[in-house]
């Protein structure tokens, strides 16, 4: 068991979700193509997605819809400040989110498509940044730091089935073959643990999906790794940097065999041929 926590240990070091949440509140009552819809807002710097929580939702008079969503991309930098999201305070956080929501042309064509009307600023009753992020010294800060998979931390990521008969992990943070951080990853560690049990009482196991790579994708993660060791890009910017030098070479050869040509033509020209 001390060498399980010690590997729990090594696997929350040097790790930090950077997700940051928040909750919008809107004054109007919005109708879905679909119910329990969810956006990915691919026109938006921080990559924001979101879904209606207000069946969820306590009855409120001024709101009528709520949004529960989440910043994903934390490194761009958004266009109403110039900043990315860890270095915006809540305020400025709030109104960039707001900016990039309400500027989304796709966002807005669903929105008219379904309700015959647009979302504009005055429509949002209430807006809130979770409260586990705080702005301090510049970054915005989070108070419980949430666990994600890195290259410093894989090879302390646990199996489900520990030496113990009766302990057995499940969670995103266990091995996998989606091997990443994801409710996908979780989803495939339960059913791992639920068919260790099932072998246990000899009962019939669950089905679940394994993500195999073909071999042409293990050979390519294979060359990388060695590329990585030596300190070299990837093998996609490798191939990359091969052609051009190729390009260029094959320019060169041509150039010179063009000079070549100008200098007999002009020989030809004089009468020295």
């Amino acid at each position: 068991m001390h060498n399980l926590y010690n590997n729990f240990k090594s696997l929350t070091t040097n790790t930090k979700s950077k997700q940051i949440s928040f909750r919008i509140g809107i004054n109007k009552e919005i109708k879905y193509p679909i119910d329990n819809i969810a956006f990915v807002m691919n026109d938006s710097e921080f990559n924001i997605t979101w879904y209606p929580q207000e069946k969820h939702w306590k009855q409120n008079p001024s709101i009528k819809s709520l949004w529960s969503g989440t910043i994903i991309d934390f490194e761009k930098k958004g266009k109403m400040f110039g900043k990315n999201a860890e270095h915006l305070d809540n305020e400025n956080l709030k109104k960039e989110i707001t900016y990039q929501i309400l500027r989304s042309n796709s966002f807005r064509k669903l929105i008219f498509d379904n309700n015959g009307f647009y979302i504009n600023k005055e429509d949002i009753e209430y807006i809130e940044i979770w409260y586990e992020w705080n702005f301090n010294n510049g970054n915005q800060q989070q108070i419980n730091k949430k666990w994600v998979n890195n290259i410093y931390n894989e090879k302390f990521r646990p199996s489900q089935k520990t030496k113990y008969d009766n302990l057995f992990l499940s969670g995103a943070h266990t091995k996998t073959t989606i091997n990443i951080w994801s409710m996908e990853g979780a989803i495939e560690s339960g059913k791992i643990t639920a068919n260790y049990i099932l072998d246990k009482y000899n009962k019939p196991n669950v089905e679940y999906y394994k993500h195999n790579d073909p071999f042409f994708i293990k050979l390519i993660q294979y060359i990388d790794n060695i590329l990585y060791m030596l300190y070299l890009p990837n093998i996609i910017n490798l191939l990359i940097i091969v052609i051009l030098i190729f390009i260029l070479y094959k320019y060169l050869i041509n150039a010179k065999h063009l000079k070549k040509i100008k200098k007999i033509l002009r020989m030809v020209k004089i009468g020295k041929y």
